[in-house]
């Protein structure tokens, strides 16, 4: 900390000797909103059994970090004492004071060890450099990190006025049980200054239309809904599209509102108190939820757009193989699972203990997907285990990505061409685009090119899609107008036969006629 966090935290002097001006960081560039914090949690002494073997090696055992084993004990006196052991204190004894996460006003953190409580022993650094190596010196001497420390926290937030940009830094240090310690850094950069600049205009019209959109949409469904009944809106699958969208929607205003609060509520108090810790991450983990949620907002409203090619036969072949193959994917899917999971299992169980991609089950399946898109390190894992790796990612590479993977492609590829073969039957004449086009040239008074020419369209044809089917040709009577035709030919060509006689009125032998005036002479 002395010769990192507090050189980079604090704003020295300029090269040319000038100092700096405070309450920046070093960088010259951002503002620190309050001072810096940090933050310690704890664990109970002796909160683990040693074996008997041991008992007279070892004095005492400490568990790894949990909520059941943290210390929260209220007061400590300094070095970790008992309070009642030294009644001298000084303004550093804030450190060996516990508060919980509602004095603190602070949320849990979720790093690589243990999600860890908000609350803790905390000390404020000061807004001046001097001051702040002095807090860390005091802390030192009186040994404030031990064996029993197992996170300590360095909480701050600044603003860059530049890009509109508050960064709301948690740098955590885990400490485990056997000693060891893992950094782990968690920056929220959040924009809560929204209506600043160029744009403010923009942006506030933006959000105002936003919000009459809502109201029309959830007017409209609302409308529907009373008009189809509960059972039929259901049953539409877009009706389960719009439902979720409008609650999205009003989940992004109801969030708009609390981040809005909260903004004044956390300015007020930074205005109030600008020599104190002042927490951003409420407001910064509110206004990344709004970002999540509206994000999934404008997801649906992009997949709603596929409703506009209904019209298409060519854009409605994603939905309908879906459809026609979703029994098959389901029962493939009950196969594929199980399949994975005895995977996931398999390699969480031997390689958890040594690769770091194993540790946790969640992170076995996220490395077993990769394995299927091709993005793994082999070696690795043949160097775990020379016998057990080569073999498990054989029998994976054979069983999931060239098995079962294909059968997935082949469910979809052979619906894929049943259902087309079922659409070449259809007519592709209410083409929507060519439609718009058509009648926006009719209404600027251009000729027509598209596929509505020389066609005259009714309102009333348009109320529901019709598609016409091919003109069903009756082979047999075809082969006997060809046939007829072909004997036609015949007679006109060969024969001197009128047209009224029959052809065949002797089962098709024919009687050669001789001229009156030839006389036939014989040798």
């Amino acid at each position: 900390m002395i010769q990192t966090l507090v050189p980079g935290l604090y704003n020295d002097a300029w090269y040319n000797g000038k100092p700096g001006k405070p309450g920046f960081l070093n960088d010259k560039m951002s503002y620190v909103v309050g001072i810096a914090r940090i933050r310690q949690l704890r664990v109970k002494s002796g909160t683990c059994l040693i074996d008997a073997v041991f008992q007279a090696q070892m004095e005492d055992c400490n568990e790894p970090y949990s909520w059941d084993a943290e210390d929260q004990t209220s007061y400590y006196a300094p070095g970790w004492k008992p309070a009642n052991q030294n009644s001298s204190y000084n303004f550093h004894c804030s450190a060996w004071h516990y508060k919980t996460t509602a004095d603190l006003k602070t949320r849990p953190i979720m790093g690589h060890l243990a999600l860890y409580r908000g609350g803790g022993y905390n000390t404020d650094l000061s807004s001046s450099a001097e001051e702040a190596y002095s807090v860390i010196n005091y802390l030192k001497s009186h040994q404030w990190v031990d064996k029993y420390t197992r996170a300590v926290f360095v909480e701050f937030t600044v603003y860059n006025v530049h890009s509109n940009l508050y960064c709301v830094a948690n740098l955590l240090l885990e400490f485990t049980a056997a000693g060891g310690v893992l950094p782990f850094i968690q920056l929220l950069s959040t924009r809560i200054d929204r209506y600043v600049g160029n744009f403010l205009i923009f942006v506030l019209i933006c959000e105002v239309t936003f919000v009459l959109f809502s109201l029309y949409f959830t007017y409209r469904e609302f409308k529907r809904f009373l008009k189809m009944g509960l059972k039929q809106y259901l049953a539409e699958f877009w009706s389960w599209i719009e439902l979720a969208q409008i609650g999205l929607s009003w989940t992004c205003i109801v969030l708009y509102g609390i981040r809005f609060a909260l903004d004044r509520h956390t300015k007020n108090n930074f205005r109030n108190n600008p020599q104190k810790f002042v927490d951003f991450h409420h407001l910064a983990l509110v206004d990344m939820l709004f970002g999540y949620v509206y994000a999934f907002v404008v997801f649906l409203t992009s997949v709603k757009f596929l409703r506009l090619f209904r019209f298409n036969r060519r854009m409605s072949l994603l939905g309908s193989t879906i459809s026609a193959s979703a029994r098959e994917l389901f029962h493939f899917g009950i196969i594929f699972g199980l399949v994975f999971v005895g995977f996931s299992h398999l390699c969480y169980l031997v390689f958890s203990r040594e690769l770091y991609k194993f540790h946790t089950f969640v992170t076995t399946i996220e490395t077993l997907i990769s394995v299927m898109l091709g993005k793994f390190s082999y070696v690795s894992l043949e160097r775990t285990n020379r016998v057990l790796g080569p073999l498990m990612f054989f029998f994976y590479s054979i069983g999931v990505v060239f098995i079962l993977v294909n059968m997935f492609l082949s469910i979809i590829i052979e619906n894929f061409k049943r259902v087309k073969n079922d659409n070449d039957l259809q007519s592709n004449e209410h083409e929507i685009i060519d439609f718009i086009i058509d009648q926006f040239s009719n209404w600027l008074g251009f000729k027509s090119r598209s596929i509505f020419k020389n066609r005259v369209v009714a309102e009333e044809e348009f109320a529901k899609v019709k598609y016409k089917r091919k003109k069903e040709i009756d082979q047999a009577q075809k082969l006997k107008d060809r046939v007829d035709r072909l004997v036609s030919l015949i007679k006109k060509v060969h024969f001197d036969i009128n047209e009224d006689e029959d052809f065949l009125r002797n089962d098709g032998e024919v009687t050669y006629l001789l001229p009156e005036n030839q006389e036939e002479s014989y040798p």
